[in-house]
């Protein structure tokens, strides 16, 4: 329903259904829920229905939302109510988390819903600076509502409707200055929550935590405190200009990076992109911990205000840009170091937000401790002053080799076009209007041709998907794509060399931003259409987008060489270093490094090996142990290789133990880890099945459980394009997936190390293959106790 710009709308649906599956062309609804609210936010109506299908459910389904077919045998089916559904919901407008997937399955199964669309996720994203993730579960848990998600489509609902009231309270907040100037930036612009700065809001609130909740950070500073004991030793092991220390303390090595960097101040702590914003940094004992990142000395060329108003093409990733911007620096007066970007508000940051003539490379303050991303020491001038301390070595490297790739998308291609179109407008129609017009014609043929491009690259990827389920990449080669592929690239190519050649006949110089940008832009498209081997190309593809990476062949990282070259120092603290009883692996990146093993003997911890559990399929070793951890009353995780992996064995639990199928969970289902000590309580049997990477996202919550079974490694995959391009294909698996798969090994069981639960293997390839010793003779730290399956079983 569309109403007047200067008047709010008269009610609103919140809606959630859940699903057998995504594909609405296979998979059935089997509930959907709705309330009503009035114009200031007050319910006035609900609907709940429970409908049936003929589509067998999951048993992920099942756990999730806690609906069998036993409970909607006799429901209706989806069909029978669509009717009703649609009276309730009328044209009103509909309000939901990710809302187009609801709206959009209804749609394709003819329910009539023609309301306009208002995502929470969206306005979340916009108006909530830095939050760590933002799921419904998440923002609900961080700003603490009442109404708790749960899965269930009516809790789900009442979690989004706290949510969106929250947000609108959020915006009633606001400074007068800040509402002021979003208004102004949205004038005459079309967005779905644009109306909340045309209209006076008069909206019931919701209460929300002040001081949202960190238990990460709390756990941090318990380690913090215990790491205090182990400095001095750390200290001591420092000796080189580069340092790789191998440590095994029993104390988390996020802390121990910490506390290295502000014992050895100034210096840049580097912490993946997610810590940053996992973390508040000014609250840690060990003082304050500044944070910085490659866009936060970057200045705008203007207000947002004035960028929006000077631009020729206004997208909606350009006004929440501005939006964003606007709060940020309003309500916060921050620079957006830790702003959460998605993907296309980042391009528009750098495209059209940043001064026109501004460099990407800073000097920093050389006092205290900077927390940067890894990509940030690229841009950082006086590296000399700072020592580099981390503790995600795997981090730093695959950083690093992100920074050498070109990404080619349909939100890249557009915002290409875009930010250029603004550019012309901005720069080049006020001073000589012929030449901006020829620009602007060179610019509306580009964009036809991208489409095309992505077509192309859409069908490629379908006719040649990749061979297994542990891959979503696959190869782009000359023999797999079409002809017409090269020929739209040239003419693309042709128009971007027109551009570049009228710029430089308008006068702009040879090194401004908008000059290198487009060359480089033209090199790789090139580089694509002629197949250059000096480059590889992995592409993955969706119904709707595609993501086509264009990766320099190379085989060292230069770039990080001289990085660690021009630093004061370099220290890298980790539980995964050594390889074989050797630092080999990451000496071949990190050149001329020290190395060290520091291993506290009475941290040791003892890892229970059975050697006589089923070679080919350990499926009834892990039935056996749920049943007698569930007898015993004990909290069970079963950490089970890759995500993919680890479904499957929640799916064939279920189907073994019906019985126990309410107590069996899965990363999918538990939600995020910061509730599991609420889910899973002292005295509470449970089992909880997760991939191997989600540890270290639980690290504060692994107390939780008394016993912890390993019973799958990851195996790093020999076709990711780093394993392809830094190792070689031909010795992937002995260079690249075995040594890495080992030291990720070592840094997840270092998470473990921290809990007082008994820890089994019970993988038997660490046991029949060769590999498996190299392995298990590389877990330093730990003490491997074989032992057979029945006094396993005894001990647990």
């Amino acid at each position: 329903m569309n109403t007047s710009p200067n008047s709010p709308y008269s009610g609103y649906i919140v809606l959630d259904i859940e699903t057998t599956g995504f594909d609405p062309n296979v998979d059935d609804a089997i509930e959907f829920a709705a309330i009503k609210l009035d114009a200031s936010g007050t319910k006035i109506g609900e609907l709940d229905i429970l409908l049936s299908t003929k589509q067998s459910i999951s048993p992920l389904v099942q756990s999730l939302t806690g609906i069998s077919p036993q409970m909607i045998a006799s429901s209706p089916h989806l069909d029978e109510v669509k009717s009703q559904i649609e009276d309730f919901v009328g044209n009103l407008p509909i309000v939901g988390h990710n809302i187009s997937f609801d709206v959009d399955f209804l749609t394709a199964k003819g329910v009539n819903l023609p309301g306009d669309c208002l995502d929470t996720l969206t306005l979340s994203q916009t108006i909530l600076p830095a939050q760590p993730g933002y799921s419904l579960e998440q923002l609900s848990h961080r700003l603490g509502f009442a109404n708790q998600p749960s899965h269930r489509a009516m809790n789900d609902v009442l979690a989004t409707a706290d949510l969106f009231l929250a947000l609108i309270g959020m915006v009633t907040d606001f400074k007068g200055d800040t509402n002021q100037q979003i208004s102004q930036i949205l004038d005459g612009q079309e967005w779905e929550w644009g109306w909340l700065w045309k209209t006076e809001l008069n909206f019931n609130s919701v209460a929300t935590n002040h001081e949202t909740p960190s238990e990460y950070t709390d756990y941090l500073n318990h380690q913090l405190k215990a790491e205090a004991d182990y400095l001095p030793q750390l200290d001591t092991a420092i000796t080189g200009h580069i340092n790789l220390i191998e440590t095994h303390l029993g104390v988390d090595t996020v802390a121990q990076a910490i506390s290295l960097a502000q014992h050895r101040s100034p210096a840049l702590l580097v912490v993946p992109n997610g810590l940053i914003r996992q973390v508040k940094w000014d609250q840690l004992s060990t003082g304050v911990l500044q944070v910085v990142s490659e866009v936060s000395h970057l200045t705008l060329d203007d207000t947002p205000l004035n960028i929006v108003r000077s631009a020729a093409d206004i997208t909606v990733s350009t006004l929440k840009t501005a939006i964003k911007l606007t709060i940020w620096k309003q309500e916060y007066n921050s620079q957006p170091q830790a702003l959460f970007f998605t993907s296309d508000e980042r391009y528009e940051w750098e495209q059209n937000f940043i001064t026109s003539q501004a460099t990407i490379n800073f000097a920093l303050k050389p006092e205290g401790v900077w927390v940067v991303p890894a990509e940030t020491l690229t841009t950082i001038t006086n590296l000399q002053d700072f020592s580099i301390i981390t503790s995600h070595p795997h981090n730093l490297e695959e950083a690093f080799f992100n920074t050498q790739i070109r990404t080619f998308s349909i939100p890249y291609f557009n915002a290409s076009i875009s930010a250029r179109r603004d550019f012309v407008h901005r720069e080049v129609a006020p001073k000589d209007s012929k030449a901006g017009d020829d620009l602007f014609k060179i610019l509306s043929q580009i964009g036809p041709k991208f489409n095309r491009v992505a077509e192309i690259m859409s069908q490629v990827y379908f006719d040649n998907p990749p061979t297994n389920v542990y891959e979503k990449d696959i190869e782009l080669t000359r023999a797999i794509v079409p002809s017409e592929l090269e020929e739209v690239l040239g003419a693309i190519a042709d128009l971007f060399t027109q551009y570049l050649t009228r710029l430089t006949e308008f006068g702009i110089s040879d090194d401004h931003h908008q000059i290198e940008r487009t060359q480089k832009l033209i090199d790789h498209l090139k580089a694509l259409r002629q197949f250059e081997p000096s480059f590889k190309y992995f592409l993955f593809a969706e119904s709707t987008k595609f993501y086509l990476q264009i990766i320099p062949d190379f085989t060292t990282f230069t770039q990080i060489h001289e990085i660690f070259t021009a630093a004061k120092s370099v220290i890298v603290v980790s539980a995964g270093l050594a390889y074989k009883k050797t630092f080999e692996y990451w000496k071949n990146l990190f050149t001329d490094a020290s190395a060290k093993l520091i291993i506290d003997p009475t941290k040791t911890k003892t890892i229970m090996m059975p050697n006589d559990i089923n070679p080919a399929d350990n499926l009834e070793d892990l039935v056996r142990i749920v049943e007698t951890s569930l007898e015993q009353n004990r909290r069970l995780l079963i950490v089970h290789g890759s995500a993919f992996d680890s479904r499957m064995l929640f799916d064939d639990l279920h189907q073994r133990l019906p019985q126990l199928a309410s107590q069996i969970s899965s990363l999918d289902t538990i939600g995020h880890a910061d509730k599991l000590p609420d889910i899973l309580p002292v005295n509470t049997a449970h089992v909880l099945v997760v991939p191997m990477f989600w540890l270290e996202r639980a690290a504060a919550s692994l107390s939780t459980f008394d016993t912890v079974v390993l019973s799958k490694l990851a195996f790093e995959s020999s076709n990711k394009p780093i394993a392809k391009l830094y190792r070689g294909d031909s010795t992937s698996f002995g260079a690249y997936t075995l040594p890495k798969t080992t030291l990720r090994l070592k840094e997840n069981l270092d998470y473990l190390a921290h809990t007082h639960a008994p820890i089994v293997f019970l993988d038997p390839r660490l046991i029949q293959k060769d590999y498996g010793r190299d392995i298990t003779s590389s877990l330093a730290g730990w003490e491997l106790a074989p032992t057979n399956f029945s006094d396993t079983l005894n001990k647990l």
